[in-house]
């Protein structure tokens, strides 16, 4: 009987190549498990804010919007990244649900080009040159989303106080508020607080740019 098959070295190397080339089909033909697919962190983005007017208390609204042409940006006077501080009517105070029709008449519509994505987390900074933030103080907010308008939270974030006295001794207070957003295709971000009220020195939020 004659066999076809072939021995020795030149029979071993033939066979390799033939498992080397099934093995080469087989990692081509299989898709990328999702486990290992390589997603784009949030960054930390930082609004450093230079201007005295800019604070935030339970009488107005700031209003910022996002910026991903720099992770780090520092405001001047007139500056529009956060040059949106809408006073509210009357005695009206902030962070009350019946009047989320008066809020966002307040903040009108701003028509300016505007970054778009998705915002994680959200920490503002506030100071006070003569003692502590009041431990009182509490802060909510609303996310404004492309072609979605605004839309607001109306539970209550406590400040914690990270320096100064609690009563007035002359001396500089600090504090900031922690806040979860968690939301895709935001364009601003507006806050306002149920009590108290300080100078907003710098906002520190995580965001994802949207794939356009």
């Amino acid at each position: 009987m004659h066999s076809n098959s072939v021995t020795g070295p030149l029979g071993v190397l033939l066979m390799m190549g033939v498992v080397l080339t099934a093995c080469e089909r087989s990692q081509e033909a299989a898709p990328t498990p999702l486990a290992t697919m390589s997603i784009a962190p949030a960054k930390e983005r930082v609004l450093v804010v230079e201007s005295q007017r800019d604070s935030i208390d339970h009488g107005s609204i700031v209003v910022f919007a996002l910026d991903f042409a720099s992770e780090k940006r520092t405001t001047a006077p007139g500056d529009r990244q956060i040059d949106s501080v809408h006073p509210l009517p009357g005695d009206m105070t902030g962070c009350v649900p019946d009047n989320e029709a008066a809020y966002v008449a307040a903040m009108g519509e701003d028509l300016r080009p505007k970054d778009t994505g998705y915002v994680g987390t959200v920490r503002m900074d506030l100071f006070n040159a003569s003692h502590a933030p009041s431990a009182s103080s509490t802060l909510c907010y609303a996310v404004h989303t492309r072609g979605g308008g605004w839309s607001w939270r109306f539970t209550k974030t406590p400040i914690v106080v990270d320096y100064g006295a609690s009563s007035f001794d002359g001396k500089p207070g600090g504090g900031h508020f922690d806040v979860d957003v968690k939301t895709a295709d935001v364009d601003l971000i507006a806050f306002t607080m149920g009590y108290g009220g300080d100078a907003l020195r710098r906002v520190t939020y995580t965001a994802i740019p949207k794939v356009q």
